[in-house]
């Protein structure tokens, strides 16, 4: 299995490949490609306040991912210059590094999905309670298969930098965002404002997809991608729907909320158990 980074040479330091550049990518959601920006016109065709509703769960989402797997992709990302990659070891990284994050993520759903009107009343005023708190508390529900590729991407991108592979990325920008404008439009024809979060997941696993193929890494990291997404995701939605069926949206959110995490350190999923050694392990 070949590696994906440069050859190194005698003399050279080992401190990072030949040729190879700082890792200094920012926060990559999806603004870098500018996804978010043509969604607005799409929204705003929901009507009043429909662009605000969306760009306030966009926001939350994207924060979400941005404290979580953003920070924690550009941290695990340097040791690796020392190391080197293959695709193994691309497919290792990013799914042990995701499933930290994808825990967050999966709880913040289930909260939203219970709790989002309270909370959203809560955070920005009685103004946003009743219909427009429902509103968006259920979009940052919808947002969450956005999070949860965005999470997997945030965690690839930096790697493309220690691969000395991002020479691509403005090409991979350009073919997402003119592929994202069709995706846009019938999702927000089909089903509003979810349609268009939903496009906006389309769109970013197009960009991680590619990016992985850069990397020649796509079908070693998909299927543990996807292992990770189905344990927690239905973990968090048996806790939640449970505690939300015997309780008032606020005792729910709460109670549930420990019942998740309960139920992960109890049940210690096997990828979660590896995914901690391995970023344990990582110097």
């Amino acid at each position: 299995m070949h590696s994906v980074t440069g050859p190194k040479h005698a003399g050279q330091s080992s401190a990072e490949p030949t040729g190879a550049k700082p890792v200094q990518p920012t926060e990559l959601d999806s603004r870098e490609f500018g996804l978010i920006a043509s969604d607005s016109p799409w929204a705003a065709r929901e009507g009043v306040g429909a662009v605000t509703s969306f760009g306030y769960a966009y926001l939350l989402a994207a924060g979400v991912v941005g404290v979580t797997a953003s920070s924690l992709g550009l941290v695990t990302s340097v040791p690796l210059t020392r190391t080197g990659l293959d695709p193994s070891r691309v497919a290792r990284h990013v799914d042990a590094s995701s499933w930290l994050a994808l825990v967050v993520v999966a709880a913040t759903a289930g909260v939203f999905a219970v709790a989002g009107a309270e909370i959203v009343e809560r955070v920005l005023g009685g103004s946003y309670g009743s219909g427009v708190g429902s509103q968006i508390g259920r979009l940052v529900v919808a947002f969450a298969p956005y999070m949860v590729v965005s999470v997997a991407l945030s965690v690839t991108f930096p790697l493309l930098f220690v691969a000395q592979r991002a020479a691509r990325l403005p090409l991979v920008a350009l073919a997402v965002l003119a592929a994202h404008v069709p995706i846009a439009f019938a999702g927000q024809a089909i089903a509003g404002l979810w349609g268009l979060a939903i496009a906006l997941a389309v769109s970013t696993a197009l960009a991680l997809g590619c990016m992985l193929v850069l990397l020649d890494a796509l079908r070693a990291t998909v299927g543990d991608l996807l292992t990770a997404t189905v344990v927690v995701g239905a973990t968090a939605a048996a806790s939640f729907a449970l505690c939300a069926w015997l309780l008032g949206p606020a005792a729910a959110a709460t109670l549930a909320l420990v019942v998740y995490i309960g139920a992960v350190l109890v049940v210690r999923p096997p990828g979660l158990v590896r995914s901690w050694a391995y970023l344990r392990a990582l110097r």
